[in-house]
């Protein structure tokens, strides 16, 4: 998926889902497209993020996530 696309997407999803505006800041959508978050990764940090929560935090938290689930086996 193209940055565009990806940026368009969750706009559009943060739109559906009852946010007036993306709570991520384009610097940080563009930051999660290129280390590779999953759209639906990428809106559960948004979600994170409207509540309260640090950016940095939640984007490592998901990563770690990521990482255990990859090498638990």
């Amino acid at each position: 998926m193209s940055r565009s696309s990806y940026t368009k997407t969750l706009q559009q999803w943060f739109a559906h889902y009852g946010f007036p505006d993306c709570p991520l800041t384009d610097q940080e959508l563009a930051y999660l497209w290129r280390h590779n978050f999953s759209a639906e990764q990428t809106y559960n940090i948004g979600c994170d993020v409207s509540s309260g929560f640090a950016f940095d935090d939640c984007a490592a938290d998901i990563k770690e996530q990521h990482h255990d689930q990859n090498t638990q086996g």
